[in-house]
């Protein structure tokens, strides 16, 4: 893994988005974005975090009822300085 590797979850719309946000502030360090042009999701608002929060971040989300259809994680790699997004499970 390369430093510059992260996490990324992406929203099906904008009310998912800020649902997760108020799920898992205070819990992890993310912070919000605009979904990385790699990803398409319909919703132009992404959570940006470390790789290795990814899976908890998941599990927080899971715990507190958030339906798992309107999300997706990816893993966002940079190689020569080109990124690229690769599907995470979950």
């Amino acid at each position: 893994m390369r430093d510059s590797d992260y996490g990324i979850i992406a929203f099906e719309n904008t009310h998912s988005a800020m649902t997760a946000e108020r799920v898992l502030t205070g819990l992890l360090d993310f912070i919000l974005m605009p979904t990385p042009r790699e990803i398409a999701a319909g919703c132009g608002i992404a959570m940006r975090l470390s790789l290795e929060a990814v899976p908890e971040a998941l599990a927080q989300l899971d715990t507190a009822g958030f339906d798992s259809s309107l999300r997706q994680a990816y893993r966002i790699i940079t190689d020569d300085g080109a990124p690229r997004a690769e599907a995470l499970p979950g």
